[in-house]
């Protein structure tokens, strides 16, 4: 007996062929839908990344900003302390003038007559008329070993010649002018200030 083996070898064809495109649109449809997945889980951890980055670059503004802030506040500070320092300088040297009158006329001689006194970056100047100019080298000892204010008495200049009308030289007398320095400005008032 004979058997046709060619219906059941195509039937069996067929479906092996149907199976085949089933297979491939089952992969293709698994690959479609595991690259959306990847893609949906890319797309969420990008959102994510650029939602912490604009987090940190808000957070890096607010820093620049407070830095700015906190850099005017520097600026003010050392503005306000050289102020300090300046107003601190003038109370201590508002006395000065008093204090600097003071030394120079304790134990001040007789016949000196102080016409100009001069403070400059330099020193105090100091011009007068003097009836010998022993009395204004005796004047000059004492600035130079007793005052506690003044240091490095020197003479500028000193000549002879009529004074200007002062009541107490009417006679011929020394011209004189005479240079000190301080010994510390803006130290030596502030101790006589705080007594």
């Amino acid at each position: 007996m004979e058997f046709n083996l060619l219906p059941y070898r195509e039937a069996r064809r067929l479906r092996q062929r149907r199976l085949f495109f089933q297979l491939l649109a089952l992969s293709c449809a698994v690959g479609v839908l595991s690259a959306f997945v990847v893609a949906v889980v890319f797309d969420s951890l990008i959102d994510r990344q650029r939602y912490s980055n604009d987090l940190a670059k808000a957070d890096v503004k607010q820093w620049d900003q407070k830095i700015k802030h906190v850099a005017t506040l520097q600026t003010e500070i050392a503005a306000l302390k050289k102020r300090q320092h300046a107003l601190s300088l003038l109370q201590s040297q508002r006395y000065l003038p008093v204090h600097v009158m003071n030394a120079l006329t304790a134990e001040f001689p007789d016949g000196i007559l102080l016409t100009k006194v001069l403070q400059s970056a330099q020193g105090i100047l100091i011009t007068g008329d003097a009836l010998s100019s022993d009395a204004v080298f005796e004047w000059m000892l004492h600035l130079a070993q007793k005052s506690t204010l003044f240091s490095n008495p020197e003479l500028l200049d000193m000549r002879l010649g009529n004074t200007d009308g002062g009541f107490a030289l009417q006679s011929s007398a020394f011209r004189f002018s005479l240079r000190v320095q301080l010994k510390t400005a803006a130290q030596e008032p502030v101790a006589m200030v705080k007594e």
